[in-house]
């Protein structure tokens, strides 16, 4: 998953875990446990990705992409993450002499645990995969659900330009939102109705956050989030048992290893597709767009 949506959907997050749990009066002041927070969420949500340091110097392309989404997107490997970013904290807290309850510690030591975890689960939704029980199991796990840079996602983080206190978060936000309809439009990608629809999701997302509430918005804002991964699994799946019956009945005499199904952004009924068959002692690759319309 691009690093945009990482940072949109852990600050999303960050948000509504910070105005789900009240602060600490004996704690930190609530305006600085919500910038930790929020920063700590953006922060782990992006971190995994820090193994472009090591994989990039590696060797081949091959080398790379097989380090790539390596150590740091497992689960022993966001332990080690996660245990940075707090010791970090902890360091920074001190350096600035302000106290923490028991309760923000709890509150933030966990959201430093979650936010390099749901790096790996939103990468798993892309047909890249992840292989998150290194060392225990070395399988790689595939979505083949989301595209790897998908506007709609970057759509459900619009009660941000609502909710983020500070100008310059929220025109960021904007930026991206903007980007995105202005990609959809332009690149050839995407269908006009498609874009359209896009364009209306913002539109809709934003009329709630001006109308509703901060806990309002933000609520809609992840039903969406979680609804747009929803149908790209559904309709992933149903492309799968389509591709499945078009393979048998042109293909009778192979037999089907793997497919890799990658849809086209903002476009959960159309996909491209590899199958990977065995003919006899020979292996094949076909190459293909699927449409479930």
């Amino acid at each position: 998953m691009d690093n945009i949506t990482h940072t949109l959907i852990g600050a999303m997050v960050g948000d509504i875990a910070d105005r789900s749990l009240p602060a600490d009066a004996a704690g930190l002041p609530s305006r600085t446990r919500r910038t930790v927070g929020i920063g700590l969420m953006i922060v782990g949500s992006n971190l995994p990705d820090a193994d472009f340091l090591y994989s990039a110097i590696t060797g081949s392309k091959l080398d790379y992409l097989l380090q790539h989404r390596g150590h740091t997107h497992t689960i022993a490997g966001a332990l080690i993450l996660a245990a940075a970013m707090a010791g970090g904290l902890a360091l920074w807290l001190r350096h600035r002499r302000m106290s923490w309850s028991a309760r923000d510690a709890r509150y933030l030591f966990a959201i430093a645990l979650f936010a390099p975890l749901l790096h790996i689960g939103l990468d798993f939704t892309n047909s890249y995969g992840v292989h998150p029980f290194w060392p225990l199991r070395n399988d790689w796990f595939y979505g083949d659900a989301v595209f790897i840079v998908e506007p709609l996602l970057w759509a459900t983080a619009t009660p941000l330009l609502f909710t983020l206190h500070t100008r310059i978060a929220r025109g960021l936000v904007g930026l991206a939102l903007v980007a995105g309809i202005a990609l959809s439009f332009t690149t050839g990608l995407v269908p006009l109705p498609l874009a359209v629809a896009l364009t209306m999701l913002v539109a809709l997302l934003a009329g709630i956050a001006r109308a509703g509430s901060a806990r309002t918005s933000l609520a809609a804002g992840a039903v969406a989030w979680l609804g747009v991964t929803l149908l790209f699994f559904v309709t992933g799946a149903a492309a799968k048992t389509r591709l499945d019956g078009v393979l048998a009945a042109a293909f009778p005499q192979a037999t089907t290893v793997d497919q890799v199904l990658t849809p086209m952004p903002v476009n959960p009924v159309c996909r491209e597709v590899l199958a990977v068959q065995t003919e006899g002692s020979r292996y094949v690759v076909r190459k293909a767009m699927l449409s479930l319309a």
